[in-house]
């Protein structure tokens, strides 16, 4: 895996390099600042797979840094692991709002920032094929369909909507949290009711994500400001950390949600109209008491309760012909994974 490290300490660069190499990782370049870590980008033969970035450094920091990464076509879903001596729940929330994967304080146990690292490469690994094809596709546009078919379990990760981090990096912002920091936070969950329905007339490819793309930019533009991140979960459920300093009618945002998706016209490449429509579920607070573990079980707790187990596009010719073997389902392979992990 190569990997980018960035930090202005040369004692941490030596301990990064220390720690990387203690679980076999080698090929690790080192950039002592901001400036120094983008020419390293725009001049790398191919771009890195993990980049680990402290907050503090002169001149630009590691948060906009991270903004800048972000924007960058190669680097919009590589794992970027910040690592600083900043623990205030204000850092950690600009870190993931800026696109942040994972956040380790320092000072670092090395073992457990290997393990971290070793979690990134999974995810690179399991990104790996559709990564390959989207630089493949430029040569081959025939088969664009097939690079981005998705599964509806998928938690996909949409990257054009302000506000949106993906579900990993949500779960790790979470396990960040102490007690009291989740003060004045609640949890919303919303799902797209005929998800089903639509993923199969999309073909799960581009227009599917589309659809996932305006579900939860018009939901997170009706919050009028009080949305602080959103994450999809996969079959067409999504969670947002909303602030209770703001006034928030979930019926009422339903309602608003569902006018402007309709409002949106959004059709299909025949020119047939898709109707979106969403189902909230009940605004629930984390309260003082909720703390990493325990917030992040809050979470799919409530992922859980709000998920019914989709049709698929078998089921739905069964229905129609009336050989529907009946409501029989199964839990999406993110909640599963959520629910059955009772180690980290």
């Amino acid at each position: 895996m190569k990997i980018l490290a960035v930090d202005d300490d040369e004692f941490i660069l030596e301990l990064l390099t220390e720690a990387l190499n203690n679980v076999g990782l080698s090929d690790i370049t080192l950039a002592t600042s901001a400036e120094h870590a983008i020419d390293c980008v725009r001049n790398a033969a191919s771009p890195y797979q993990c980049i680990l970035l402290d907050i503090q450094m002169p001149g630009m920091n590691g948060i906009d840094l991270c903004k800048w990464l972000r924007r960058q076509d190669r680097y919009n879903e590589t794992p970027i692991i910040m690592i600083t001596s900043l623990s205030d729940k204000a850092y950690i929330d600009r870190a993931f709002s800026s696109g942040a994967s994972d956040y380790v304080t320092k000072p670092f146990d090395l073992t457990e920032l290997g393990s971290r690292v070793r979690i990134a490469q999974r995810q690179i690994q399991t990104n790996n094929r559709l990564s390959q094809k989207k630089f493949e596709v430029k040569a081959i546009g025939a088969q664009l369909e097939d690079v981005y078919r998705v599964e509806l379990s998928d938690a996909v990760h949409i990257t054009d909507v302000a506000g949106v981090i993906d579900m990993l990096a949500l779960e790790n912002y979470l396990l960040k949290m102490q007690r009291g920091d989740l003060y004045a936070t609640s949890l919303v969950a919303f799902r797209i009711a005929n998800v089903a329905e639509l993923y199969a007339r999309s073909h799960a490819n581009i227009l599917f994500r589309d659809i996932l793309a305006d579900t939860v930019e018009s939901v997170i533009n009706s919050m009028h400001g009080i949305n602080r991140m959103t994450a999809y979960a996969g079959n067409g459920i999504f969670v947002s950390l909303v602030s209770d300093f703001g006034d928030l009618d979930v019926p009422e945002l339903e309602t608003e949600c569902n006018q402007m998706l309709a409002d949106l016209g959004a059709v299909t490449a025949s020119g047939r109209r898709i109707d979106i429509t969403i189902k909230m579920g009940a605004r629930t607070r984390f309260g003082v008491t909720h703390s990493g573990k325990a917030a992040l079980n809050h979470l799919h707790s409530v992922i859980a309760d709000l998920l019914i187990p989709p049709e698929t596009p078998s089921d739905m010719h069964q229905r129609d012909t009336g050989n529907s073997p009946g409501f029989i389902g199964t839990l999406s392979k993110t909640v599963q994974r959520l629910l059955g992990d009772t180690t980290r």
